[in-house]
């Protein structure tokens, strides 16, 4: 996200169910980013579960609308996972 972002959330979903929250940022800041890591609780991802991506906006104090784009006043909802082992 970038600086319309207010709050993130990338949840592991197994059978229709939430079974794991990787981030729930209720407070966004694109100036700000806070990496996660989950070396202490290793993170299963199992074949066939989904990841699930929730980004709210607010883009009420612009006077045009807001794109889907990689630039700064543009928006998107991307997560980045890295993982071991292959």
């Amino acid at each position: 996200m970038h600086y319309t972002g207010l709050e993130q959330r990338m949840e592991i979903v197994r059978d229709g169910q939430v079974v794991s929250t990787l981030i729930d940022e209720k407070q966004y800041s694109y100036d700000e980013p806070r990496p996660s890591r989950f070396n202490e609780h290793p993170v299963e991802v199992r074949p066939g579960d989904d990841m699930s991506i929730r980004c709210v906006y607010t883009t009420v104090s612009r006077p045009t609308t807001t794109y889907f784009g990689d630039g700064s006043t543009e928006e998107m909802c991307y997560g980045i996972l890295t993982y071991y082992p292959a």
